[in-house]
């Protein structure tokens, strides 16, 4: 779900990008405003064969606008790298999110799943279904103590037992799961799971 989501993120941001560069890239024919590319050679106008000549661009110091052009040229540049910077910047953020999770053990990831998985209440994962209902009480003033997470390691291919434990009035209360990462398929696996998971 990560790596789509990343690669949805990175293709928008470069559709983006090149239609922003290529506009910042071009300029308008002085007799019909048809936008040419800056790097194109002189000559003419694709669309009224008016002569476009860039001489001028050559020789700012003779030109009484000149540093007026030179300016506009320094404010041109910054979108430019804006527009370099800011993508590369979120593939390497991207980048290194994808090896974070890669580098993650297979305890990290069942806890993970788990937390993802479907609730009772519609459109709530576990993890907000507790944050809705154990640790709102104890925010509340409850008196509860949360132990949080835990997962027991497995044989490789094997499915992780994961459980998530807190106390309260009524005594300790531990949900567990079984997780199984290469389906990534989330089974309860006692009453107190099945009363927070949706099965």
């Amino acid at each position: 779900m990560t790596l789509l989501l990343v690669t949805i993120l990175g293709t928008a941001v470069l559709i983006a990008y090149s239609m922003i560069e290529k506009r910042i890239n071009q300029r308008a024919c002085p007799e019909c405003g048809f936008r040419l590319s800056m790097d194109a050679p002189e000559g003419d106008c694709a669309r009224c064969n008016a002569l476009i000549d860039r001489g001028w661009e050559a020789d700012l110091l003779g030109d009484v606008f000149s540093s007026q052009r030179a300016s506009r040229r320094a404010v041109g540049f910054w979108p430019k790298l804006v527009l370099v910077g800011v993508p590369l910047g979120i593939i390497v953020v991207a980048g290194g999110l994808m090896m974070a999770e890669h580098l993650q053990t297979d305890a990290d990831k069942a806890i993970r799943l788990v937390k993802e998985s479907s609730s009772r209440k519609e459109n709530f994962t576990v993890q907000q279904y507790l944050y809705f209902t154990v640790y709102h009480r104890r925010d509340q003033g409850e008196a509860i103590t949360i132990e949080g997470w835990r997962a027991e390691p497995a044989q490789p291919a094997a499915p992780i037992k994961v459980e998530f434990s807190y106390t309260d009035g009524e005594g300790r209360h531990i949900a567990t799961w079984e997780a199984i990462l290469q389906e990534g398929k989330v089974t309860p696996r006692n009453e107190t799971a099945s009363d927070i998971s949706w099965h």
